[in-house]
């Protein structure tokens, strides 16, 4: 029952993040389907953040809480490979990110729902839910122009 509730909790957590991910890039005008750091960071919050909601139960110590982190690192990081086709290379910069993001939103979750404030706390999730959806359609829009130029004090024929 116990290993049921744990993976029950990376999975649910993982659907949550996914949804999220496929919401923002809906929410995104259509020449700028870029999820940034705002969203990159409090997506994989949300997951670590849910699936500790479901392990709430099951009362893990700080360190299972890490592992299990790093386990539902691994799942929601296999499923962006198969969704969203990422690469190998991709995953792998991004994997201490989700890592950090997780466990920061789990340890969150933990020191959150430890208060028996249950029905509160319930009400307050989606609104953080939706404030990580919201985030990409609110976004101005910038565009900025680089220029580099190389200037060199000597007439043309002695340069080339």
């Amino acid at each position: 029952m116990r290993v049921l509730r744990l993976l029950l909790g990376m999975l649910a957590g993982t659907a949550v993040g996914l949804l999220l991910c496929v919401l923002a890039n809906w929410l995104t005008p259509a020449g700028n389907i870029v999820v940034t750091l705002p969203s990159m960071a409090f997506v994989p919050v949300c997951v670590g953040f849910i699936a500790a909601w479901v392990w709430k139960p099951l009362d893990l110590g700080i360190w299972w809480t890490l592992l299990h982190s790093l386990s539902c690192t691994v799942i929601s990081l296999a499923a962006a490979a198969l969704i969203f086709r990422e690469g190998t290379i991709c995953l792998i910069i991004l994997s201490p990110i989700v890592y950090f993001g997780i466990v920061a939103g789990a340890l969150a979750a933990r020191l959150w729902f430890h208060f028996k404030r249950d029905r509160l706390n319930l009400l307050l999730a989606p609104v953080f839910a939706l404030a990580v959806v919201a985030e990409p359609a609110l976004r101005a829009e910038h565009r900025s122009v680089v220029v580099d130029q190389i200037q060199i004090a000597a007439p043309p024929s002695k340069v080339w």
